[in-house]
């Protein structure tokens, strides 16, 4: 477990010259990320749930920088919202 501040939400992450390479399957921007920062995340640790100070899931861990002490999560919120998308199309 790290410990990490919420300092932003709504963050768009451009990928291009961050230190973070866009794949072919990528976007070249992640939009309204929730933006850590505190203890370094470290690669492998993407998928892992970002709790609030009940235990409640607020975000899943997505990118981190390599040099930073800053990371971005998904928002539990549209987490949800893609996944109530996918099973309703089958």
């Amino acid at each position: 477990m790290t410990a990490e501040t919420l300092v932003g939400l709504d963050a768009d992450v451009p990928l291009g010259g961050s230190g973070i390479e866009a794949g072919q399957t990528s976007p070249q921007e992640y939009d309204d990320m929730l933006h850590l920062t505190g203890a370094r995340i470290y690669e492998g640790n993407s998928g892992g749930p970002v709790l609030d100070t009940s235990g409640q899931v607020i975000g899943i861990v997505t990118l981190a920088s390599p040099s930073e002490p800053d990371a971005y999560a998904i928002p539990i919120s549209r987490v949800i919202a893609e996944l109530r998308q996918w099973v309703a199309q089958g």
